[in-house]
């Protein structure tokens, strides 16, 4: 009977959020700065390349910190929460250790925790794509492109939120899983007509 507090950050809060995308047409082959003056066949194979990529990086996800144990003896009433008595982020912060199990405590039996929702964060995130391309005309409206693309190309591991059950004390706190992929490299060969 006390909707405001399950008031919180929402699942989705993330509060900063940077996308950059860029192409440039690296200045090599026919009209251009470099290689103006190339004969068909040298312009065909070292000209007219362009590069793209996309950086992308935001912070983490709000995280709110349960208790399994039905410490309300309320019946079965979704994820109840603990008490919060203190920081939630340890000094020595890792992989290993996202949470401290000490900044939270069982609500007495009978009653509700105080934590908030969303009253801690998951690690963060940010990723790099690539492309090199070139395109091959055949005609006026024709071309093939050929494309190496890379996603996340410096293979960079964007952690998944931890465990934030309290009743689980051997797991609370630590991150076991990834966002993303690891590194793909591929080759595309397209032709537009």
């Amino acid at each position: 009977y006390e909707p405001e507090w399950n008031y919180g950050r929402a699942f989705f809060d993330v509060r900063h959020n940077l996308n950059v995308s860029a192409t440039y047409e690296l200045p090599i082959g026919t009209g251009r700065r470099y290689g103006s003056d190339w004969n068909a066949v040298t312009n065909a194979l070292l000209g007219g390349w362009r590069v793209s990529g996309i950086f992308q990086a935001r912070t983490g996800i709000p995280i709110t910190v349960i208790d399994g144990r039905a410490r309300s003896l309320q019946g079965e009433r979704g994820f109840e929460r603990p008490n919060c008595v203190g920081e939630w982020k340890p000094s020595d912060q890792s992989i290993d250790k996202w949470l401290d199990i000490n900044g939270f405590e069982a609500a007495p039996l009978g009653t509700w925790g105080n934590c908030p929702v969303g009253s801690a964060r998951a690690p963060g995130y940010w990723n790099v794509d690539m492309m090199l391309g070139k395109k091959f005309n055949v005609g006026p409206t024709r071309y093939f492109e050929f494309r190496l693309e890379a996603f996340n190309l410096f293979n960079h591991p964007n952690m998944g939120p931890p465990a934030r059950d309290i009743s689980a004390p051997n797991t609370f706190g630590l991150i076991t899983s990834t966002i993303g992929a690891p590194r793909v490299i591929e080759l595309a060969f397209k032709f537009y007509f």
